[in-house]
């Protein structure tokens, strides 16, 4: 029997946190900080993050 490969897509919680780990690295910011302005950047409320953090980083 054939083994099927399934492609899952990409959790939105592991790129979330990926993210708030670069803006938490590059700003040298709180968890709690990184975290609001990735929530206010999915929303559309706000585009202050680099866009080199954004790189690899699924914005669905």
């Amino acid at each position: 029997m054939a083994e099927e490969t399934v492609e899952t897509p990409p959790d939105p919680t592991h790129e979330h946190d990926k993210l708030v780990e670069r803006l938490m690295r590059h700003r040298e910011i709180s968890r709690e900080e990184a975290e609001k302005l990735v929530v206010e950047y999915r929303e559309g409320r706000s585009s202050d993050i680099d866009p080199e953090l954004l790189e690899d980083i699924d914005e669905t």
